[in-house]
């Protein structure tokens, strides 16, 4: 009859901890889970924060690659290089005079 009793409370015993030990695997889990959730809504804010950020850098370089392509246009017309080129004080150049080379600095085929 004890050891009937003594098996008995030990059953109580066991299941009464088995209860509680799964209560708090499960307390565990759910704690992680939400932390797990919370952390991907930071990383979700994190990364939309820098892509935004991102954007906004990418209209202000495609703005400034519009005003130079307008800019080079307005440099590359013929009267700007023409007045440059008077500012340099070039001259035109009406003879062209070539060096005589002898056959001997030539290059032959052969070699």
């Amino acid at each position: 009859m004890k050891t009937k009793a003594i098996v008995k409370k030990s059953n109580e015993l066991f299941s009464f901890l088995s209860q509680k030990m799964f209560l708090a695997i499960l307390g565990m889990v759910a704690f992680l889970l939400l932390s797990f959730y919370f952390y991907q809504i930071q990383k979700l804010i994190n990364d939309s924060y820098l892509l935004s950020n991102v954007q906004k850098e990418l209209l202000k370089t495609q703005s400034q690659n519009l005003a130079f392509s307008q800019q080079n246009i307005e440099n590359s017309s013929l009267g700007t290089i023409e007045q440059e080129v008077l500012a340099l004080n070039f001259v035109k150049n009406d003879s062209i005079k070539y060096i005589p080379l002898s056959n001997d600095y030539l290059v032959r085929a052969g070699r």
